[in-house]
């Protein structure tokens, strides 16, 4: 995958070995072990040398955008032409690289009244457990403090003796 590399700003032979190197080995890890560093160090100069890290993050994105286009390339012949090799592993990555045009979107909007029901069957307050009339048929026990009731667990239909 060729790239243009702007090394403008940067003079570490190693810096420059990292930003060559990067587009054939698409990991950070890999780019490091061949270059003969760890991986610590390259993340010390994102954190000091901000020239790096400008040139790492626009040679991230620019990598990032070529593989959607591939992904998006390969979806397209699936579509036309069929395909037996995996869709789940297409499906993830599209997703991994573009997550806002590929995640499941859920777009909820109300307007109005919300009216809210008691649905649990238990509660404790002060160590006590006490029934609410009208109870749902599934148990779930709650913790009461001031002003906020807080999900503990769902339980079985068994009953707690009280003390």
């Amino acid at each position: 995958m060729h790239t243009d590399i702007n090394t403008e700003g940067i003079t570490h032979p190693k810096q420059l070995a990292f930003l060559e190197n990067y587009p054939k080995f698409m990991s950070i890890v890999a780019t490091c072990e061949a270059i003969g560093i760890r991986h610590q160090t390259y993340y010390r100069w994102l954190a000091s040398e901000d020239s790096f890290k400008a040139q790492c993050e626009a040679l991230k994105k620019e990598i990032e955008d070529k593989r959607l286009a591939l992904y998006e390339a390969e979806l397209d012949k699936r579509a036309l032409h069929g395909s037996k090799q995996s869709d789940i592993l297409l499906m993830f990555g599209l997703k991994a690289l573009n997550p806002g045009k590929y995640r499941e979107n859920i777009n909820i909007k109300h307007e109005g009244k919300i009216e809210l029901a008691a649905v649990a069957t238990e509660y404790i307050v002060e160590g006590q457990y006490r029934e609410i009339e009208g109870s749902t048929q599934q148990m779930l026990s709650v913790e009461a403090t001031e002003s906020t009731v807080v999900p503990l667990k769902e339980e079985s239909n068994s009953r707690v003796p009280e003390e």
